[in-house]
């Protein structure tokens, strides 16, 4: 009988000490949005409109959207922007930027449309870059991760609303992303 009482409270005192590490490494709610925008700022900086790792960090979000269950693509666009050099003379620099575009189908009418950019600043003129203003070192973590980091902690939740996503990738360069669609 007291070996019995012994295996009961042995058993239970190691059921506790199995629960309470799970219980305590439950994720909390924003974890994987905090977790995703520290990602695309530490393996993607610099992502500035035409760059690698603005081409990089695009297909990184549209893949996490699929993995989601999203239908997710990329679509390309021609942009360009002011550049100012030291000698006070403007010219247009082209880029290719990319636009990453999410949808998920709910069960009511309504939808959530969520925007946002995703590029780090790119320096707009000689004084910008003499400033270290921008370039390809530029984490952006400010605003940029985070329009990605708001969708992605009410994206793995189920809803009953659609959602529509666009990330575009030109939101730096004088807001011409937004100007650029369809």
């Amino acid at each position: 009988m007291f070996s019995a009482l012994r295996h009961r409270t042995a058993a239970l005192a190691l059921g506790v000490c199995f629960i309470l590490p799970v219980h305590a490494s439950s994720p909390k709610p924003g974890d994987f949005a905090n977790t995703q925008a520290r990602h695309i700022a530490t393996f993607f900086p610099g992502r500035m409109t035409g760059t690698p790792a603005e081409m990089l960090s695009a297909d990184y979000i549209r893949q996490q959207f699929q993995q989601m269950g999203y239908r997710s693509d990329i679509r390309t666009f021609n942009s360009r922007y002011i550049y100012t050099a030291r000698d006070n003379r403007k010219s247009w620099h082209n880029v290719t930027g990319s636009t990453v575009i999410a949808a998920h189908e709910g069960k009511a009418p309504q939808q959530i449309i969520i925007m946002a950019h995703l590029d780090t600043y790119a320096p707009l003129s000689d004084a910008d870059a003499d400033a270290n203003l921008g370039g390809l070192t530029l984490q952006g973590m400010d605003d940029n991760a985070a329009g990605f980091r708001c969708h992605a902690g009410i994206g793995r939740t189920p809803e009953k609303y659609a959602y529509r996503v666009w990330y575009s990738i030109c939101g730096d360069q004088r807001r011409r992303g937004r100007e650029i669609r369809r």
